[in-house]
């Protein structure tokens, strides 16, 4: 662990480090800053606890996840204008030949969490990490949960076309 380093100074020298690294990620300079500005609020309490042994390589380390995780985000978030509502190709309803019965048969065929986060997500409208607050788990966890469920229904349903 490094001993009575003077955290100013060496935020200093290590930013401008952190911010060219975060900015080739996200490729948003206002993006950028604001990652490695929340990293090194995290960072700079982890550093008081005493959790951290080599502070420049963590720092690096969580700037270089932080960014990722935001590019994720931000990639997976596409706003739809109102006009494309409104477009034919744009569906506020799946089509679906399934009746309710055999839907709910197919749910029932999943793992209770599974059950849980599915119904969760399409029947509430709850977001992942609102999923995630609400039974206990990560936010990852819970959309981990949905993709697995969703993939056994699509086997299910597919087995069911044969």
């Amino acid at each position: 662990m490094e001993e009575n380093i003077d955290f100013t100074g060496w935020l200093t020298g290590i930013r401008p480090k952190l911010l060219r690294l975060a900015r080739s990620i996200i490729r948003d300079r206002s993006a950028a800053e604001d990652v490695v500005q929340d990293t090194l609020i995290k960072i700079w309490d982890a550093h008081r606890q005493g959790s951290i042994r080599e502070l420049s390589s963590y720092a690096s380390r969580a700037v270089w996840i932080n960014a990722l995780k935001y590019r994720v985000r931000r990639k997976s978030w596409v706003p739809l204008e109102p006009e494309q509502f409104e477009n034919e190709s744009v569906r506020s309803e799946p089509e679906s030949d399934l009746s309710p019965g055999e839907l709910e048969e197919a749910l029932s065929g999943l793992p209770v969490i599974q059950q849980s986060v599915l119904r969760l997500r399409y029947y509430s409208g709850l977001s992942f990490k609102e999923i995630g607050i609400s039974l206990g788990i990560s936010m990852n966890t819970a959309a981990s949960r949905s993709r697995y469920a969703l993939e056994k229904l699509r086997e299910t349903f597919q087995e069911k076309v044969r």
